[in-house]
């Protein structure tokens, strides 16, 4: 089996696991805008938000460490002690937290406190132990556990908001019901404390682990400043009802991002098992440039459906929230693209030179927010977004020159030429206009995939004939 089919089959095996809980989101946007204010949309968002802030501090970032030198090692011994101490060290911070937030609820009551506990413990167990089934290789496993994840959250939500009442706990519920069930399936099968009992980490192995995690906690709390710290100043200077806006315009993208993340799982696996980086090379840059024009292709189309797509499927009280996507889309391009340069990081340890990148975007990101947001409004939330995404693509791809060669071809530099004049479309009126729009932006989507379709339709019809 070649290494493209290889990366597709990785990659189907993932999407099918994890396109239900990322298909979720955006077939739960009527029910949202429907049973929930903005502001009690808000309130959730902000939640969830600063529950992401805290879960690097309880896991260290060792559940990723865990990822590479798992996925990288055919020692058993070594296998069972990086597992067992990455573990302990997350349930133990876990406790901790569990204490820290009972100590500020009492001095500071907190609503629903109780579920946000809940929420918080049982969302970085079910992390831990799907990176555990992730680097052991049991793709399948990982995207079982998924679709379980899927069922149980739609479910949840749709019988909490619509027939229970329209209170965003039952939001939060559905989310520590789906984890707390996820956790015990993964542990039938993985037997993780069998793991955390067999292994016995040295403290040079800890110190290893340690140094390679370390930098990576920056790293995430940048990336959260890059991505969600939005909402928090969005909040503090234009109320949680700009926020519930925000908040709905970054749901497509969002949804695109984590899709991303399907192929970026498969990418990754492929990267850090490569045997010589050398030989990987050419391979990967012709992978590399292909993605580029798919995300360009998908971001065309979406960019002149945007007013279509928000129109009929979010309603009045989110209905402008389409003004503000146009930034978030280009920059999830950015952000996709500079998210696969992090796996030949990880292949050469270099966790360091990730965080750096981060950092420097993050920075960004947020002297924009600070020096414009209150004066301009919700779009400049987007615009940082964009900027910030842009920054950590450009600073990894310069990192990369003397460690891996990886270019951007020069047709390919082009193509992002395209996505200018459909910002300045996006007040287009007219229903045969828009129409002629979306096809137009078909149109050139196919255009500049032509190659790439044509690879893989000759490809299956190989496979076709052989079968």
């Amino acid at each position: 089996m070649s290494r493209e089919d290889q990366l597709a089959r990785s990659t189907i095996v993932y999407f099918i696991g994890s396109f239900g809980s990322k298909l979720l989101s955006f077939l739960l946007l009527p029910v949202y805008s429907k049973y929930l204010t903005a502001e009690a949309y808000g309130s959730y968002d902000l939640i969830s938000t600063l529950l992401q802030i805290i879960s690097p501090f309880i896991t260290l970032m060792l559940d990723n460490a865990l990822y590479v030198y798992v996925i990288g090692t055919d020692n058993t011994k070594e296998r069972d002690n990086i597992i067992s101490f990455c573990t302990k060290v997350m349930l133990t911070n876990s406790c901790v937290a569990v204490v820290g937030f009972l100590v500020f609820n009492y001095f500071c009551s907190v609503k629903y406190i109780g579920w946000i506990i809940v929420w918080l413990v049982s969302s970085n167990v079910n992390a831990t132990w799907l990176q555990i089934a992730r680097s052991l290789k049991k793709q399948k496993l990982y995207s079982l556990t998924g679709v379980i994840i899927t069922a149980i959250t739609l479910s949840g939500n749709i019988i909490g908001l619509v027939i229970l009442g329209q209170d965003y706990r039952f939001l939060m519920i559905s989310n520590c019901l789906a984890y707390t069930v996820s956790i015990v399936f993964l542990e039938s099968r993985l037997h993780v404390v069998g793991f955390v009992k067999r292994g016995n980490a040295s403290r040079s192995l800890k110190l290893k682990l340690l140094k390679y995690s370390a930098p990576l906690l920056p790293n995430q709390l940048s990336w959260w400043i890059l991505n969600v710290s939005d909402r928090v100043m969005i909040s503090y200077f234009l109320g949680t009802g700009a926020n519930g806006i925000y908040a709905m315009a970054c749901k497509i993208p969002g949804i695109l991002m984590v899709v991303h993340g399907i192929f970026a799982a498969a990418w990754s696996d492929d990267i850090l098992t490569s045997g010589n980086m050398k030989d990987t090379e050419v391979y990967a840059e012709r992978i590399y440039n292909m993605y580029i024009r798919v995300l360009i292709g998908i971001t065309v189309v979406l960019m002149s459906a945007n007013k279509f797509l928000f129109k009929y499927i979010i309603s009045g009280n989110f209905i402008e929230s389409f003004k503000y996507t146009y930034f978030l889309y280009i920059g999830f391009i950015f952000s996709s693209l500079g998210s696969l340069l992090g796996a030949f990081y990880g292949y050469f340890k270099k966790s360091l030179n990730v965080s750096l990148s981060t950092i420097v975007s993050a920075l960004v990101n947020f002297m924009i927010n600070y020096l414009f947001l209150a004066r301009y409004g919700i779009e400049i939330a987007s615009l940082s977004t964009c900027a910030g995404s842009f920054t950590i693509w450009i600073i990894r791809l310069a990192g990369l020159r003397n460690i891996v060669r990886v270019r951007i071809y020069r047709a390919t530099k082009y193509m992002f030429a395209i996505l200018i004049p459909l910002y300045f479309l996006k007040d287009i009126e007219g229903f045969v206009q828009n129409l002629v729009l979306i096809f137009a932006g078909v149109a050139v989507a196919v255009l500049i995939n032509m190659k790439t379709i044509i690879e893989i339709g000759s490809r299956l019809l190989i496979k076709i004939k052989r079968t």
